[in-house]
Formats: structure tokens, C-alpha cells, sequence
């Protein structure tokens, strides 16, 4: 008999920490692309997220040792805490897309206390509930008191094999589900395991089984249909016609008005039909050159690959990094499938900066459609070394093409710094850069010669039989007008910084931006920013004075002292860092 009770604590015990380390790391996935998704692909929301999952379950475990004390252990309690943990992950997830969406927070680069607000909603009840999960379970499970040491390493060791377990089941299996239907599932299992608990019978788990089976077949549909409703208030309360979690991203489609624009883990990426950025381009990077032969286009979702298809070349190479994102756009554009079925075009289904690096070439031109670098994926290609891998896949006289989607504000030294330091990473590298603003920026770099005269390339275009919606002779001549030239080379001036990838200030200046663009729509949750950065350093002084005292007294207090010089120390290198930038306060 006790042999028997035996085995059945110790499959009970695996099962639970086993459970929890599953459901853990499961839980932690979907926050992060939610987080992700919220934050524009910003990657300070990996950050935010596991660092609040690790205060959450410190405190959580503090919290439980506490509540716990002195009562009397329940294996009952054990087999209930899943089911708890589960509801939290689903009430977190709601309320996380919630506040985003009644707050117009989705798809932004937010500052760091609205950030740390927001994520701090659907992730600390769920850290939290973890690390009570943890304390309680050690508590109740382990054979007696003196044994609780032993149980506690055994119960962590067979969380980190259940955590490793959720990364292999998420990355092969369980990565297209949406986190609410992952949700669903993971209460689905709970409940399972509570069948398992005290007091259950074949008859108990029978019926149980069949129950949550019943109900998954009937929920699932309709948490579909909330994820895309819930989804379509996150991009603007447009009618959400597609949305789909590929191995790389997040990414929707929404529509309005006829028009389909794509977003990729909540930043947009581009619409359907809308040719002009791709045009201007193409046909301002091409009639450069007297002839052109290989073209490689990176990025772009196809509107690029469909304008250089216009010139008489022998081979043009587009690379995606995400294949799924390839279909979802041809669903919706059929100039894209016709320009796939082109037997001139190859797919590269690869990070358009990896090719490089692999070899290819040499190209007549190199298209880039780059996006803010508004997180450090981004920035790479916006770097000294991708331009260096650039040239060195382009022919004597090919040409870099480089879109860039901001222009030059004099009234915001943000938008100029940047502009300036995306003209100087370049000529770092080319010897010859144009540069042609508007309402964005556009950068023509070669190793060869190039000139602003328009007259040979307005000959180029027309030679080659162009037909194209925005780019006419005429464009081209006001395009490469000089006054307008003269004044962002002119505004360039002063700083000297260039975008590497250790140092990416690029990326620093383009977070800045979008969080003073985005600063009237974040009060609600901001308010106390201005309080908090006023207060900051009159606090830190405050605390300073505090040292003394402690250092004299016992080792705790000593190691508070510390603790409180190295946070002074920090808060001041960090402030020094932006003065020394003219970044704006956080």
C-alpha cells in the first residue's frame, strides 16, 4: 500500500512541475509576441517582459511563503493552482490587447513607463501566480518538512526540463496557434490534471475528459473569431481579412475602403496596389545606369520586383526572409503573382543581409525599401557593414538604391539627425552618394561616378518605354532639383556619428522619434512621467545620503547601500548618454 501511494506522489509530483514548466514557458512565447506585436517590433519589449516575469515570480514565491505558514498542506490546493494559473494567462492576454487597443497603444514604440504600465497588465498576475505555483507545490508535495530543500531543487529541475519541452513544442508545433487558443489549451490540460487529483474515479475522469474535449470543439471556433476582432481594433478598427502567426512574425491584413495594407508583428509594412514609393524607388536608382542586367531586390513585398521587371533585365533576385509573408501578400495582389511567375525573377526565401554575406552577384543594382529602424533588426540594414557587403556584391558602376520613410524637418532635430547620420554611414562607404528628399528620404550610393544632371536620365526612362503612375520626365527633373538638394546636405552639417552595429545610433534616435511622434496618445497611462523624471534625481540624492549610515551598520544594509550607488550610478550614466546625444527624457 504505501509502495503504491508512493508511485502515485511521484507521478503526481512530475506531473505538476512538469506542468508548470510547460505552461510557463508557453505562457512566456505568447507574451512576447504579443509584447512584440504591440510595440511595433521593437525588441526593448523582450526586455520588459521577461523582466517583470522575473520580479512577478520572485515576488509570487515570497508571497506564497508567507500565506502558507503555518498551515496545514492540501494535495487538493496542488491539483487546483493549474486550472487558477491558466484562467490568469487568459485574463491576462484579454486585458494586455484591451488596454492597447482602447488606448491607441497597438503597433507603437512606446516609452519606457508607458511600456513597463501596459506589459506589466497581462504579465505580472501571471509571473506572479507562477511563483506561488512553485512555493505551494514544493510545500504540498514534498514528503515531509525536512525533506523540503531536496524537493525544491528535484520540483526546479523538472520545471527547466518542462520549459525546455514548451520550446521545442512551440517552435515545431504550436507556433501558428494564437494566444488565446493556446490559452484554451493550456486549461484544457489543467483541468485534465485536476481529474487526476484526490478523490477522482475512472467514472470522474471519464466524464471530465469528455466534457473538456466537448468544449474546446465548441470554443474554439468562437475564440477565432474574437482574436480577429480583437486583432482588428489593434490595427485601427479596420475589418481584419487575414491574420496569421508564421514561424518568423505576426503578421495581419487589414482592409479599407478596397485597400489591403499588410502589417508584420504590428508594425506596417506596406499596401496592396499603393505603387508609388516602389516606383520612385526603382526608376530613380535604374536610369542611373545605361544598362541594366541583375537586379537584386530586398524586401519591398513585391511592389519593388514589379517595377524592375519593367527594364529589359536578364535576372532579378528577391529575398524574404519570411516565405509565408510572400503568400499572404500574392493572396491579395495579383501583380505580384503574375511578376512571381516571371521566368527572369529567383526567390530567395533568406535574410536579404545573410545573402549578401553567402555571396551572389555581382548586381547592376541593389533595391533596398528599408523601414524606420525602430529596432535592432532593422538597423542592420542601416549599418557601415551592410553597405560595406553592398559594394562589395555590386559591379564598378552598379548603384545602391536606399528608400527611406522619413524626410527632413528643420523643426524636429530628430528627423535631421537621422537623415544625417543614414548620409554619412553611407559615404563611409561609397564614395559617391545622391540625394534626393521629399516627404521621405531617397539615397542613390556607388562606387562610380553619378551626378545630379537630369537630362540623361530623363532620356533613360523614356527610352526604356517606362510606363509608370508617378514617375514621369518631369518628376525626374523636379526630383533632382538642387535648391532642395542643397538644403538637406546643408542641414546634414555638425555631427559626425555613423550607424555600425555596435554602435546603432540610428536605431537610438529612431526609438526617440517615435516616442515624441506617439507622446499625446500615451497620457493615460503616462501621466506620472514628467513627476517620475522631475522627482528622479532629487530621489536618487535623497537615498545617496542614506549610504553612510548604512555602510556602518550590518552586511544587509551594507548590500542595500550598494544596491542604491550602483542604481544612482547607472541612472547617472544613462542621463549623461542623453544630453551627450540630445536625445529627448524618457
Amino acid at each position: 500500500m504505501r509502495f503504491t501511494a508512493a508511485i502515485r506522489s511521484r507521478h503526481r509530483f512530475t506531473a505538476f512541475f512538469l506542468w508548470l514548466g510547460l505552461f510557463s514557458g508557453l505562457a512566456q512565447f505568447s507574451l512576447l509576441r504579443e509584447a512584440v506585436t504591440v510595440a511595433q517590433g521593437n525588441e526593448a519589449a523582450y526586455v520588459l517582459v521577461l523582466f517583470l516575469w522575473l520580479i512577478g515570480t520572485g515576488v509570487g514565491s515570497l508571497v506564497a511563503l508567507q500565506l502558507i505558514a503555518g498551515t496545514a498542506r492540501s494535495m487538493r490546493r496542488v491539483f487546483w493552482l493549474p486550472v487558477a494559473v491558466a484562467a490568469v494567462l487568459l485574463v491576462g492576454i484579454s486585458s494586455l490587447r484591451l488596454l492597447a487597443s482602447a488606448g491607441g497603444l497597438a503597433g507603437q514604440v512606446l516609452s519606457p513607463v508607458p511600456a513597463l504600465f501596459l506589459f506589466s497588465v497581462g504579465v505580472l498576475p501571471l509571473s506572479l501566480s507562477v511563483g506561488l505555483s512553485f512555493v505551494v507545490g514544493v510545500r504540498d508535495l514534498a514528503p515531509s518538512a525536512d525533506r523540503m530543500r531536496d524537493t525544491a531543487n528535484r520540483g526546479y529541475l523538472t520545471e527547466v526540463i518542462g520549459f525546455a519541452a514548451a520550446g521545442l513544442v512551440y517552435r515545431f508545433l504550436l507556433f501558428r496557434i494564437d494566444a488565446l487558443t493556446l490559452a484554451l489549451l493550456l486549461a484544457a490540460a489543467a483541468a485534465l490534471f485536476l481529474a487526476t487529483g484526490p478523490g477522482s474515479t475512472r467514472r470522474r475522469k471519464a466524464v471530465l475528459a469528455v466534457a473538456v474535449t466537448s468544449g474546446l470543439i465548441l470554443l474554439i471556433p468562437f475564440l477565432g473569431t474574437l482574436e480577429r476582432a480583437s486583432l482588428g481594433f489593434w490595427y485601427g478598427g479596420a475589418e481584419l481579412v487575414q491574420s496569421e502567426n508564421t514561424r518568423f512574425q505576426h503578421v495581419a491584413v487589414k482592409e479599407r475602403g478596397g485597400q489591403h495594407d499588410i502589417f508584420a508583428s504590428g508594425r506596417y509594412a506596406g499596401s496592396v496596389g499603393l505603387v508609388r514609393d516602389a516606383e520612385i524607388l526603382t526608376h530613380l536608382t535604374l536610369t542611373n545606369l545605361d544598362s541594366v542586367q541583375r537586379v537584386l531586390v530586398i524586401g519591398g513585398l513585391g511592389a519593388t520586383l514589379q517595377e524592375v521587371l519593367k527594364y529589359p533585365v536578364s535576372q532579378a533576385i528577391y529575398t524574404e526572409a519570411d516565405p509565408a509573408l510572400i503568400g499572404i501578400v500574392a493572396g491579395h495582389d495579383s501583380g505580384l503573382r503574375q511578376a512571381l511567375d516571371d521566368p527572369r525573377v529567383q526567390v530567395v526565401t533568406t535574410d536579404g543581409r545573410r545573402y549578401l554575406g553567402e555571396g551572389g552577384g555581382p548586381f547592376d543594382a541593389i533595391l533596398l525599401s528599408a523601414d524606420v529602424p525602430t529596432s535592432l533588426d532593422l538597423n542592420r540594414f542601416h549599418t557601415v557593414e551592410f553597405y560595406e557587403a553592398v559594394r562589395s556584391r555590386l559591379t564598378d558602376s552598379g548603384v545602391l538604391g536606399i528608400a527611406l520613410p522619413y524626410g527632413i524637418d528643420t523643426a524636429d532635430p530628430l528627423s535631421v539627425g537621422m537623415a544625417g547620420t543614414a548620409y554619412r554611414s553611407l559615404a563611409a562607404v561609397f564614395p559617391h552618394v545622391l540625394v534626393l528628399p521629399e516627404d521621405g528620404l531617397l539615397f542613390v550610393a556607388s562606387s562610380g561616378g553619378l551626378d545630379y544632371a537630369s537630362p540623361a536620365k530623363m532620356g533613360r526612362l523614356v527610352g526604356a518605354g517606362i510606363a509608370a503612375e508617378y514617375v514621369s520626365p518631369e518628376y525626374l527633373e523636379y526630383r533632382y532639383g538642387t535648391e532642395r538638394i542643397d538644403a538637406a546636405l546643408a542641414a546634414f552639417g555638425g555631427s559626425d556619428r555613423v550607424n555600425t552595429d555596435l554602435d546603432p545610433s540610428l536605431y537610438l534616435d529612431a526609438v526617440a522619434r517615435e516616442g515624441v511622434r506617439h507622446s499625446s496618445r500615451v497620457r493615460f497611462v503616462g501621466a506620472s512621467t514628467d513627476l517620475l523624471r522631475n522627482s528622479f534625481w532629487p530621489a536618487l540624492i535623497v537615498l545617496a545620503l542614506l549610504i553612510p549610515p548604512f555602510l556602518r551598520r550590518g552586511r544587509r544594509q551594507a548590500r542595500y547601500g550598494r544596491f542604491i550607488a550602483l542604481l544612482a550610478g547607472m541612472g547617472l550614466l544613462f542621463e549623461l548618454r542623453r544630453r551627450g546625444s540630445g536625445l529627448p527624457a524618457p
